[in-house]
Order: structure tokens, then C-alpha cells, then sequence
């Protein structure tokens, strides 16, 4: 099985998250009401080609024996999209409270939660997912195109592309057009002050 470095931008959200395990504030949410004849299991079918078709979706993140931290899509990962009856009050006040919560990173637990809720009036689709494994703008394209696709059987082949940006990135870091920007900015910025909004 093939492992990836991280990119950079992951990199950071990682050693973030490190620091404060027990937080949300890299849990991307959505939820949309839909009416109630709407087929939840064919939601959920959508869901789960959507999934095994999106690489970076089955991420899995470990601390290799070097010490370097890689990840790598799990090919044999569960795929599980509940679909549970509540009244309507209850649903609401799941949403609200209990449905969104931390993550374990290097747990081995799928890095999203996808639920469908039936209630007496309406169908609940409820989405929570790592930020570590999506951006707000491709959370967006993977709900609006990515769901829709599957939903109307459409060939979807499976993504790997952002394992390649992140080799991409590092065979960058070792160019010497890398060191060369790396040792004008250090240059140039050695010696500023710099000003920190954390703690």
C-alpha cells in the first residue's frame, strides 16, 4: 500500500488539531431538509458511490516508523450511511447538539459522518467532515455536483488526483527553484518583528 506526504495546508490543520483534539472548529457541516417522499436509501446509495469514488474521502492518516506522518486512501474502509426515524423535535435537537463532534485523526475512524433523518415531516440529510480531508469550495462541489452525479447514475471513476498534488509539493520542496525563493525570503525577512495572534 502506497503512503503520501501531506501537503502543507493539511500539515498545519494536523499539528492544530493535535493541539486541541477534543474541538469542532475543523468540522465542515451541512444540512439540507428535503420533503418527505424523497428516497432516503437512494440518497444513501448516492452517498456511498460518491465515497468510493472520492479517494481523498477514505483517508487515513499514521505516524509512519521514520516518524513522518502520511496518509493514504483505504480502499477497504466501511462505508456506513445511516438512515434513522425521529420525530421531528428530536431531529431537530440531534442536529443541534449531538450530531457534530470531534474526530480522532489517527484513529482509524472515517474522517466524515453522513446521516439521513426521516421525521413526520420532513428527510433530513445531515454531512460533517473533517477539514483535514476537504475545503469548504470542494465540500460545496462534492454535495452539488459530486451527489448529484451519483444520484443520476452517472459513471463516476475513481479520484486520486490529490495524492499527486501533494508529491507535486514535495518534489517541489527539493528543487532548487524552492531553495532559491526559500533563501531570497529568508534573507530579506530575517530580522523583522513579527506579530502573532495566538496565544
Amino acid at each position: 500500500m502506497k503512503k503520501y506526504p501531506l501537503l502543507q495546508s493539511q500539515l498545519g490543520v494536523f499539528l492544530d488539531w493535535q493541539k486541541y483534539p477534543d474541538s469542532v472548529q475543523y468540522n465542515l457541516q451541512m444540512h439540507a431538509e428535503m420533503e418527505r417522499h424523497e428516497d432516503a436509501q437512494a440518497i444513501a446509495e448516492a452517498w456511498k458511490k460518491v465515497i468510493r469514488a472520492s479517494a481523498v474521502l477514505r483517508n487515513r492518516f499514521a505516524v509512519d516508523e521514520e516518524g513522518n506522518l502520511c496518509q493514504w486512501p483505504d480502499d477497504d474502509m466501511p462505508i456506513n450511511i445511516p438512515i434513522k426515524q425521529m420525530s421531528e423535535a428530536e431531529a431537530q435537537a440531534y442536529i443541534r447538539t449531538d450530531f457534530v463532534r470531534p474526530f480522532d485523526v489517527l484513529g482509524g475512524e472515517p474522517l466524515f459522518r453522513i446521516e439521513l433523518i426521516e421525521t413526520e415531516a420532513r428527510l433530513h440529510m445531515i454531512f460533517d467532515i473533517h477539514h483535514l480531508v476537504i475545503d469548504g469550495l470542494s465540500c460545496r462541489a462534492l454535495i452539488e455536483r459530486e451527489l448529484r452525479s451519483a444520484l443520476e447514475g452517472k459513471d463516476m471513476p475513481v479520484d486520486e488526483s490529490f495524492y499527486k498534488l501533494a508529491e507535486s509539493e514535495q518534489e517541489f520542496f527539493a528543487s532548487e527553484e524552492y531553495a532559491k525563493a526559500r533563501e531570497y525570503f529568508v534573507g530579506n525577512l530575517q530580522g523583522l518583528e513579527v506579530t502573532s495572534l495566538s496565544n
